[in-house]
């Protein structure tokens, strides 16, 4: 692992993000209701089904047959 990248493009580094958003959130008082929940988790799927999407195009190397 000798090449290096920008901080923002490691997953690592998005994930870590994430993990600490919620708890923050909460310490500032920032309530969430079981309904507004479900659209967050609603909206949060549909962002990663279209992130693998445009992940796994970027690293395909073989058409499909």
């Amino acid at each position: 692992m000798n090449e290096s990248k920008s901080i923002f493009q490691s997953v690592t580094f998005w994930g870590a993000v994430i993990t600490f958003a919620s708890p923050l959130l909460v310490k500032y008082g920032v309530n969430i209701t079981d309904q507004q929940a479900s659209g967050i988790a609603q909206a949060v799927v549909g962002f990663i089904g279209a992130g693998i999407t445009v992940w796994g195009r970027i690293r395909a190397t073989k058409s499909i047959a």
